[in-house]
């Protein structure tokens, strides 16, 4: 457990790995730990509407509510950028994967929300060169999606590990 304090409010927090306060704006520094053997690759779509993945992709580095998806990303991991819909408070469908990334080493950053209301785990990303595709085409050829009618439902959890074979796909590969 650590604590974060801004002169007259302290937080305590309960870590899950080893992390350590960082300069940048009360954020706590954190290391993934590789499950698998050494050298091994894996693959990942997150899930999240378009102006948040482009405020990553701007930023580079991605981002999730949950400490437990961001962890498991390890340096060399890919990540493919699914945005289900365009703004994230709106109805707009986008439907289309909008970018891919590699994981530049083995930590996060545990960043404080601007509105006090929790935290983000960020993660510092090498974004690759990528046209946008939309995911209607991709479907009859990803693996993972089951039902292409009610397809979806595949990405409504917003991270989820894809086989090469998948992500490979997604690269046109």
């Amino acid at each position: 457990s650590s604590a974060l304090s801004n002169g007259s409010l302290t937080i305590a927090i309960k870590v899950r790995s080893p992390c350590i306060p960082c300069q940048s704006k009360g954020s706590v520094v954190c290391s993934s730990a590789k499950k698998g053997s050494a050298g091994s690759k894996s693959f990942y779509i997150l899930t999240a509407s378009k102006d948040h993945l482009d405020v990553g992709m701007a930023g580079s580095f991605i981002q999730q509510r949950r400490p437990g998806r961001i962890e498991k990303i390890v340096q060399g991991d890919l990540v493919a950028l699914y945005a289900a819909k365009a703004v994230y408070d709106g109805k707009e469908p986008y439907q289309r994967v909008v970018g891919v990334c590699e994981a530049l080493d083995n930590q996060y950053v545990k960043f404080p929300k601007q509105d006090g209301s929790g935290y983000f785990y960020r993660k510092k990303m090498r974004f690759l060169p990528f046209d946008e595709q939309p995911i209607r085409k991709l479907l009859p050829h990803l693996s993972f999606v089951k039902n292409k009618e009610r397809w979806g439902f595949y990405f409504m959890g917003g991270f989820l590990e894809v086989a090469e074979q998948d992500f490979n796909v997604i690269l046109k590969k």
